[in-house]
């Protein structure tokens, strides 16, 4: 009994067929191919092409959009008929297959039932039919044979659509790994038609999709359990226009890229964030900030964008065009629709002098105007159970790159072993206050000066995986909420806080879901460390400092994790209802909602 070599599906041409008119080509009656499990159809009318090994899989578009009713997915299965007519299935699940699939997925599945001595006694067929298995969907669509290229060569752009494949049994997890998911699946567009063809399947399916950058959202924000769309592939720079010194961009590149390419043009962001492995429309949907109370937020850089709806609709959003969507999606939470381009305002690149220095709380706070004032990227690191403090001043400055950086001191004492303490510490909690005043004295006591460009002045290495929060809080609170703080430490010997307590400050703007809306704001960053991966306790520490933020008149950073509801929102943000309506506009069955954003509207 000898075997046939397996054969495959070539490019099939997807038209619709009048009605009433016969499948283009049919498998002979007495071959009735099986559904899912081996289930068989009913249906003898089901096409076959067994074709050209290794061809790409075509979809004809029609009128710019597939046609498809119902759940009309892909269904692949492998078939195997035995002697006596008897036919044999595995199947495999529905979804939008990428090209590569075949073999990736499909042939190395049908290699291995060979090679596993499975009886074979004719030939191997793979199956491609359209609609929930077993059945075509109505009215009908017909199969015609177009013979396809073979490895390496794509269909013509012009005759097919784009295909996307998701992938299943992801496991995503942000940078700390303090949360994750299991997205059903996990696709990586390259193209707005690739993302267009996953919003359709979403909503054929019933899912809702949540689109995802870098995953350095220390928060469940990116989360989900439906669709999840990474967008790194979308990481192009599209435009440069070095006379209004603007750069447009995909969404899906990295600032760490970004950063080293308008380097090449003269340019640079006149603010950054501490960490730049992260997407340009995750940082912007996050309203991420660093400081200089004569600059906004990362998002206040932003000129333009464009937004892809759940209607598959692309609006050009700036603040002459579409205006109110713009000042809603430069703030977006990944709620309003696709992010697809950005336009950055850039400014002529320049260096920066970092010059660190010790100093006290109460020193700081009865000086802050002054601080303000002599530095343009001020900040200060406070010391938790203590008065110490280090002041950060960040300046333009024509003097050559220098640093003074040591890899004993940064890593060796500053790394490794200040994460064997506070693992010690989670033991001993009472070590942390001895822990937070030896690594002042150990590193932050003598006065360092480091030069570099702006980027590298502005981004520094995050070495722990950490649990953070992060307030906005008017200005003029600082003092008293920073004290405030330091009382409840002192009060209550149980509660601990790794250092640093990290002050920043920024501009207020117009942007509706900035925690700087129409004020100038000081932001107070909390952290507690994860020594190896291990949590610490931290509750008791969390809700004291959520108090005395709220008490102030306080909005918590969009990407950290806050135990904030719609009520609180409302309250907290002048423009909140305005942003509700923009969204409830955009989309109105909350595709690109998650359980997170569920606690923001709902």
């Amino acid at each position: 009994m000898s075997q046939m070599p397996i054969r495959f599906l070539t490019d099939l041409d997807l038209t619709r067929r009048p009605p009433g008119e016969a499948p283009c080509v049919a498998g002979p009656p007495s071959l009735v191919p099986a559904g899912p499990g081996g289930t068989r159809s009913e249906r003898s009318d089901l096409p076959w092409f067994p074709l050209c090994p290794g061809a790409w899989l075509a979809q004809r578009r029609a009128g710019g959009r597939l046609q498809r009713q119902g759940e009309c997915g892909y269904s692949l299965a492998l078939l195997r008929l035995e002697e006596g007519g008897a036919l044999l299935a595995r199947h495999f699940p529905k979804q939008v297959l990428h090209p590569a699939s075949l073999t990736q997925q499909l042939l190395p599945a049908a290699l291995a039932s060979r090679e596993n001595g499975l009886p074979t006694p004719h030939t191997h067929l793979l199956l491609l039919h359209l609609g929930p298995a077993p059945h075509i969907p109505q009215p009908p669509f017909a199969w015609s044979h177009n013979p396809g290229p073979c490895f390496g060569q794509r269909p013509d752009p012009s005759e097919t659509s784009a295909m996307v494949h998701g992938q299943g049994g992801v496991k995503f997890q942000n940078w700390a790994r303090t949360y994750g998911s299991s997205p059903e699946l996990y696709f990586q567009p390259t193209s707005v038609e690739e993302i267009k063809e996953i919003l359709d399947l979403a909503r054929q399916r019933s899912k809702r999709v949540k689109v995802v950058g870098g995953g350095h959202s220390p928060s469940d924000i990116a989360c989900t359990d439906d669709f999840m769309v990474q967008m790194g592939k979308m990481n192009k720079i599209l435009k440069v226009d070095e006379e209004k010194r603007q750069v447009m961009v995909e969404a899906g590149i990295l600032l760490s890229d970004l950063n080293v390419e308008l380097s090449k043009y003269g340019l640079a962001l006149a603010n950054l964030g501490a960490v730049s492995e992260v997407a340009a429309a995750g940082v912007i949907g996050t309203g991420t900030h660093n400081t200089g109370i004569k600059h906004g937020i990362l998002p206040t850089q932003v000129v333009a964008l464009t937004l892809l709806t759940a209607s598959g609709d692309i609006l050009e959003c700036s603040e002459s065009v579409n205006a109110e969507i713009f000042q809603a999606a430069r703030l977006h939470l990944g709620c309003l629709g696709v992010v697809l381009t950005i336009t950055f305002q850039c400014v002529p690149e320049f260096y920066l002098q970092e010059t660190t220095f010790p100093s006290t709380l109460q020193e700081v706070l009865d000086n802050l105007d002054s601080h303000l004032r002599r530095s343009e990227y001020f900040r200060f690191l406070w010391f938790p159970h203590s008065e110490n403090v280090s002041i950060i001043y960040q300046d333009h400055t024509n003097k050559p790159p220098s640093s003074s950086a040591n890899w004993f001191w940064d890593y060796a004492a500053g790394y490794y072993l200040l994460e064997f303490l506070l693992w010690i510490s989670t033991f001993l909690p009472v070590l942390v206050r001895w822990i937070n005043r030896f690594f002042f004295w150990l590193l932050f006591t003598g006065k360092v000066e480091h030069v570099n460009l702006s980027y590298k002045i502005f981004n520094y290495e995050c070495r722990f995986r950490q649990h953070v929060q992060d307030w906005a809080i008017p200005i003029e609170k600082t003092k008293e909420a920073l004290l405030e703080l330091k009382a409840v430490l002192e009060n209550n010997p149980k509660v601990v806080a790794h250092y640093p307590v990290e002050v920043r400050f920024a501009r207020g703007d117009a942007v509706l879901l900035s925690p700087c809306f129409q004020r100038d704001s000081c932001y107070m960053n909390i952290i507690m460390y994860r020594p190896y991966g291990k949590d610490v306790p931290r509750l008791d520490y969390w809700l004291a400092y959520e108090s005395i933020m709220k008490k102030a008149g306080g909005r918590p950073h969009w990407a950290k994790a806050h135990t904030c509801t719609r009520k609180d929102f409302e309250k907290m943000y002048p423009g909140f209802q305005k942003f509700c309506t923009i969204r409830e506009e955009l989309d109105p069955t909350g595709v690109f909602l998650n359980a997170y954003l569920e606690k923001v509207f709902y």
